[in-house]
C-alpha cells in the first residue's frame, strides 16, 4: 500500500472558477466583435473559445489578458 500525505500549511491555495453555465446566466453570451473574428484554420475552435472567455470583461478571478502557452517539450 502506498500512502501519500500533504502538510496543510505547505499546500498552495486554490481558486474555484465559476462554471461556464453560471457565467452565461450572469453575463449572457459574449458579444462578437470584428476584432474577435479571425481566419484561424478549422480545429482551433477551442483556442477561440478561450480567447472569447478571456476577452469577456468582469470575469471573477481573471488576471491575464492572454492565455498562457505552455511549452511541453521540456523534460519533467
Amino acid at each position: 500500500m502506498l500512502r501519500i500525505s500533504f502538510s496543510e500549511n505547505q499546500l498552495e491555495r486554490t481558486f474555484q472558477y465559476p462554471s461556464e453555465s453560471s457565467l452565461l446566466e450572469e453575463f449572457g453570451p459574449p458579444e462578437e466583435s470584428e476584432s474577435l473574428v479571425s481566419t484561424n484554420p478549422p480545429g482551433d475552435e477551442e483556442e477561440e473559445e478561450e480567447e472569447l472567455l478571456l476577452l469577456h470583461r468582469g470575469l471573477p478571478g481573471l488576471l491575464r489578458s492572454k492565455p498562457l502557452i505552455v511549452d511541453e517539450s521540456c523534460r519533467r
